[in-house]
Parts: structure tokens; sequence; C-alpha cells
């Protein structure tokens, strides 16, 4: 069915008894899935959720937050998904924000605005006498309404319909050609969409199935992928990092792994080099801002890929780079990413004046500066508020990074801006070394100024601990730029 065929009271119609979900407590087949959301979306309705509204789903990965999901879109209205490590204020922006007229929640105390509210353990599987489901939600109806997390200042709602969350998850269904047998094992947090769309909505549309795991460990992540033979897992850079720092542990048969895919981020070479070697498998990377429903640049599974880069456009969408009148740039020239096709959203949640700002020559702005080479592989640099700004020239925090992260003891770092009176901003480093590692600043300066131009070699390298992070697993710029001692001096 075009449009809405992700749904799970769709698919449940020919996938019978197959398995589809499970987190630590409770595994569903396709058929169970579907009624545990008929019995959720009637809950819905008694609290007064009708097609048209917003409900905000405010949950920890696991089923209930799928079926919540789920539920939402079988009275056909909309979900905005509010991780749960979001602040008060944060959560509460977005439950204004998007106009939700129901909050779902962990329990009393949680931020709900002064909404309406229903708790995780009200979502049973007890069906409701007499209730009976409505017609499908039209594809051109809103679906998701997402906030990117790590957005600086009020984050904007993108609006996708179902038409673009159905495209995409069709898109990524072929692309890593999953199929029945397959299985995801997600770690990323299925409140974000390119997590939805790659471990839950693809898989879905396959009749494959999808494990739920809790927070990452890499013990734990080998006894997961050996005991549930997973065949795919989807995970951030830092986890990859952490991936690479470990040992192969030949107890664990991990022979079911077909592959994994790397998402929040773009994944340095070196990197991704190291934990194809160690694990024996291809690593794919995927870029999917959420204004194109987390789906647009992709390395092949096989077959030839451009190093450095994150693939060209998937099947469907389309990449342009553009300069800051909206006009193409040359190949080989950076400018802001702009998306188009199918998946791409139908504009910013009540913002006019934005959607009208970002919707150009039938694309869409994503705010990520990149450039395309001759094959339509697209190398991204960061994002615009990231650019270091240093005596008038730009530098990109993503290309100084990829550089570093080259150095066999660097386990993940990150680049910022730090204000400076003589040259406006000056490149700033923080570095998270592998176990064991004993690398000083000085010898990574040094590794860097035999690579990088002098401009761009940071004039600071500090060596921490840990990196802040987004919801997602992303590194939190926002967070550094706040912490940074060069910028409270100023």
């Amino acid at each position: 069915m075009p449009g809405t065929g992700y749904l799970i009271w769709n698919i449940a119609e020919y996938s019978d008894d197959c398995p589809c979900v499970r987190d630590d407590e409770v595994a569903l087949d396709y058929r169970q899935f579907a009624a545990r959301t008929d019995a959720v979306a009637a809950r819905f309705a008694e609290r007064g959720v009708r097609a048209g509204d917003v409900v905000a789903v405010a949950l920890p990965n696991g089923v209930r937050l799928l079926v919540a999901i789920m539920a939402s879109w079988r009275l056909g209205a909309a979900v905005t998904t509010i991780d749960p490590g979001l602040s008060e204020f944060e959560a509460e922006y977005r439950i204004r924000d998007c106009g939700a007229v129901l909050v779902v929640n962990e329990g009393p105390g949680a931020p709900s605005c002064g909404r309406p509210v229903i708790h995780a353990g009200e979502l049973t599987d007890e069906p409701v006498a007499g209730w009976s489901a409505g017609p499908d939600p039209r594809p051109a109806d809103p679906a998701l309404i997402a906030y990117p997390p790590g957005a600086t200042g009020r984050p904007k709602g993108v609006r996708l319909s179902h038409a673009n969350l159905d495209a995409a998850a069709r898109t990524m269904r072929r692309h890593l050609r999953l199929a029945p047998p397959d299985h995801c094992l997600q770690l990323l947090p299925l409140c974000h969409v390119d997590a939805l769309v790659a471990g839950f909505l693809a898989p879905l549309t396959a009749g494959a199935r999808l494990s739920i795991t809790a927070r990452f460990g890499p013990a734990r992540f080998f006894d997961d992928i050996a005991r549930l033979r997973a065949t795919y897992f989807c995970a951030t850079p830092a986890t990859f990092a952490r991936l690479a720092c470990r040992p192969v542990d030949a107890a664990k048969d991990l022979s079911s792994l077909r592959f994994a895919m790397a998402t929040s981020g773009p994944l340095p070479e070196e990197l991704r080099e190291r934990v194809e070697r160690r694990f024996a498998m291809p690593i794919v990377e995927n870029y999917g801002p959420a204004e194109a429903s987390g789906v647009c640049a992709s390395h092949p599974l096989d077959g030839p890929r451009t190093p450095g880069t994150v693939g060209p456009a998937l099947p469907g969408q389309r990449i342009a780079v553009v300069d800051e009148q909206g006009r193409p740039v040359p190949t080989g020239t950076v400018g802001e990413v702009v998306v188009a096709g199918p998946a791409v959203a139908t504009g910013y949640h009540g913002r006019p004046e934005d959607t009208a700002h970002a919707l150009i020559g039938g694309g869409m702005r994503t705010g990520d500066l990149g450039r395309l080479d001759e094959g339509g592989a697209l190398t991204l640099v960061g994002r615009l508020e990231d650019v270091v700004l240093r005596g008038g020239g730009q530098l990109f925090p993503l290309e100084i990074e990829h550089v570093l992260a080259a150095h066999p003891d660097v386990l993940e770092c990150a680049v910022i801006g730090a204000p400076d009176s003589e040259e406006g901003e000056v490149p700033v480093a923080y570095t998270v070394l592998c176990p064991g590692e004993v690398a000083d600043a000085a010898e990574l300066l040094e590794f860097l100024a035999d690579r990088l131009p002098a401009a761009a070699v940071p004039t600071e390298i500090r060596v921490v601990e840990a990196l802040p992070r987004t919801a997602i697993g992303g590194v939190d710029r926002a967070a550094l730029r706040r912490a940074d001692p060069s910028s409270a001096a100023m």
C-alpha cells in the first residue's frame, strides 16, 4: 500500500506469527504487535486523541515506545518523540511547540507541560470492547514531527508525512537488501528519525525483526550478537571507536553479521578500516538529516566506495550543494547541502517563514556543509554554525577531526572555534585517547602539523576523558563551546 505500507496492521495480515520486535522485557510477533497497537490506540482514543492531533511520546528505547508510535498513527494522529533524558525545559518546549494533546511518559514527575498524560504502565494489550479503528491515515498526512538533536537555539520541528517515512523505509530496505531472515540489533535511540527508519520501519517493510538492547556495553554487545544471531546493527562513530579498541572475542560467534550501519556523523576512514578488518564485515555509512527522513546518501553494501565521503545520493534522492544565495556551486566546492526526493520533509511545524526559507528549487536546505565530487559522492565538512572563521578564512572542523583521528592513539576527537582577539576564532581540539595510550598534546600537534595547512592546525589540544553527547550519541559541540575556558574569558 504506497504511502502507508509500513503500518503494522497492514503488514500483520501477511506476516502471520513471524517474530517482530523484542526488548529485555517482552517479545512480540507481527500479529501480537498489531493487536497491542489496537489496544493502546483505543486507550489513546479514550483520552480524546483524534485524527490530525499530535501525541508526544517520551519513553526510553523499547517495545512500548514503538507501540505508542504505531497506536498514534492508528488514530491518524502525528507523533513527536522526546528523549526522556532531555531536561524538563527541553521536553516541555517540544510538547508546547508541537501542540501535543496527549503525553505518553514513564510516570509521575515526568515532564508533561500540563497536558493530559498516559503512563507507560497503562500501555497494556487488553482490548477495549466495542472499539474499532477508523481509516488508515492518508500518505500526505503528518506522521512525525522530529526535533533534531544538537540544534542550536530553539529547535524547529521537522514535519514528515507518512509518504516521506514510507519512501525512506522502502529506500533503506532495498539499499540494505533486507529480507525476512534479517535481524537488526538496535543500539541507537529510536526516538530519532534515522534510527527509527533504518532500525525499525525498514526491517518492518521486509518482514524482518528488531531487537532493542539496553545501554551499549562491548561485553553485552558481543553476547547479544551471538545469542540473537543479529544480521546487522546501527551505531554511532563513538560506538565503533569503542569496539575498535577491543579484541574480537573468539568465544563469541559473530558469523551472523552481514554488515553494520554508521550514522549520527561521518566515520573517520581509519576507524572504518580498523573495524572492518577486526570484525570481517562491511560498514555502511548513512547520511540522513531529519529533513530527509534519515535517508539521503550512503555507500553500497559492496562495490566501489569513495574514501572520506558518505557516498552518493540513494536511489530516488537528490543532493545539491549551494551558496548563500541558493545557487549551485562548482563540483568540489564547499556549500550548504540541499536534499530533494520523496523522503524530504514538507517543512517545519508551525513555522511558515522558516519553511519558505528552507524550501529551495524543489529541495530543502539542511544546514550541513559539504562538497560533491565528479561521481556525485558527498563529503561532509560540518554544520554552518560550526565553521571556524580564522583571520577571514573558513576552517571546517570535520576535516581537522578526520586527520587527528588517524593518529593510532586517538579514540575520538572534536574541534570547535574558540574566540581570539586577533584572528576572530581559532580551532581548539578536544581528544579522547584509546585505553592505555599516553600521547600528549605536543605529540598530537606535531602529527597534525605535518598533515594540515598551518591555519587549520589547532592552537591547542586538550586531552579529556570523554566528550559531551547529544541525545542520539553525536558530539555535542554546543556543550563544548559553553564549557570552553577561552570562550568564558572573552
